[in-house]
């Protein structure tokens, strides 16, 4: 069985790809096995079906780490009134600059990138 940051990374790869219904369930193994897993929530939060959802996710990213500023933002944002946006996957999906297997993003927390970045590095080489 995959750890849960290589299901994580697979998860990055297939939001990127446009599987969302696939990602989702790779996110949601890995919260089954760690409910405190700040970058699972933080993909979760891209892949929820409503804003409901993305709120219960938002509020998990601040319960493991209250200050993060990005969670805070999106947070703010969901308490706005409603406007016709994209689900944030299909943000992400434009961030991807033709790479579909592209990592970073701006719509991701620094800190969930700077993990994923260093995971690959781990993988590229390997002790």
């Amino acid at each position: 069985m995959a750890t849960p940051q290589d299901a994580l990374l697979e998860a990055i790869s297939l939001i990127r790809l446009g599987k969302i219904e696939d990602a989702r369930g790779l996110i949601i193994a890995v919260l089954r096995q760690d409910r405190d897993n700040a970058i699972a929530w933080a993909l979760m939060y891209q892949v929820a079906l409503n804003d409901e959802d993305r709120r219960a996710c938002i509020e998990n990213v601040l319960r493991l780490r209250p200050d993060d500023p990005w969670a805070l933002e999106r947070l703010e944002a969901l308490n706005q009134p409603p406007s016709p946006a994209r689900p944030p996957w299909e943000e992400l999906l434009d961030d991807a600059e033709g790479d579909p297997l592209a990592v970073r993003s701006s719509l991701l927390p620094e800190w969930v990138t700077g993990e994923t970045e260093a995971l690959d590095a781990e993988e590229d080489n390997p002790e």
